[in-house]
């Protein structure tokens, strides 16, 4: 049982899970729909996003790969591929019963992020190209793509942008404090990072920068919206990441801070039931 569900973590689908529960925790916020077909369109496209990526990781490594997830995806390289394929296909299938503003909004999102993955993996496979910061924002604006393109044409206003600003901060501190874990993983097998590039005191202390950003978000959108449940859900993922880096000796056991950094953003799924 216990492998069943790491398998399902080193997939990604408990960030999937956590991506749909995110965007309707959006749209509840901003006061929109967000249409089921959006939810599936959404879990397969952080899949095969996350999915390709690993693939891509697996695949760079010549040796026996340090993390877990990396020696899984190489030791199931071919099924993955299909999977891959699955994905895709499934994803173009359902991408056309989206409404059509959400429709371009998406196609010029994943423009930019295959633009970006060929420039990473095949045209300057050796670059520093900040993948960490560019994964957390094209996740964040897959997040906001429906319940924006749901809305009314003035949905996009201060809270809105705010309310972005906080989420993808948040995605930000996430990948910096995973990449501040897998520190010495990604040094083992040559992967690039911001830690690897920058050193991890300097990614620790961004995380850190980035958390008080987010205490400042949350007063200034409870003193201009006196939304104080939405933000304290917000407070408490920034506390559970800041608190990944106090417990790296427990967390880093069996690569349970992977587990943790993902299930920060089932937390919204608190507001759906208020």
């Amino acid at each position: 049982m216990k492998r069943i569900l790491y398998v399902l973590h080193w997939i990604n689908l408990d960030t999937a899970i956590g991506a749909v529960i995110t965007a309707l925790f959006i749209a509840k916020s901003l006061g929109t729909r967000f249409p089921m077909v959006a939810s599936l369109t959404l879990c397969l496209a952080v899949l095969s996003i996350y999915n390709f990526d690993h693939l891509m990781d697996a695949r760079r490594v010549k040796k026996v790969a340090t993390s877990a997830r990396h020696r899984f995806y190489q030791d199931y390289l071919r099924p993955l591929s299909v999977y891959q394929l699955v994905l895709m296909a499934g994803l173009m299938t359902i991408i056309w019963y989206l409404p059509a503003p959400i429709i371009r909004a998406g196609i010029v999102l994943a423009l930019i992020t295959g633009t970006y993955f060929i420039l990473l993996f095949f045209v300057f496979p050796k670059r520093f190209l900040l993948k960490e910061v560019m994964i957390a924002m094209v996740y964040t604006t897959a997040l906001f793509l429906a319940p924006i393109y749901s809305g009314d044409e003035n949905i996009v206003d201060q809270h809105t942008l705010l309310l972005y600003i906080e989420i993808m901060v948040l995605a930000v501190s996430n990948t910096l404090i995973l990449a501040w874990y897998d520190f010495d993983a990604d040094i083992n097998d040559r992967h690039t990072s911001l830690a690897t590039n920058l050193g991890k005191v300097i990614v620790y202390r961004m995380a850190l920068i980035n958390l008080g950003l987010i205490i400042a978000l949350t007063a200034l959108q409870v003193i201009t919206t006196a939304r104080y449940f939405e933000q304290l859900i917000l407070l408490v993922m920034a506390g559970i990441l800041y608190l990944m880096l106090l417990m790296k000796d427990r967390l880093i056991i069996n690569e349970r801070y992977r587990i943790v950094g993902d299930a920060i953003f089932l937390v919204p799924g608190l507001a759906l039931f208020i």
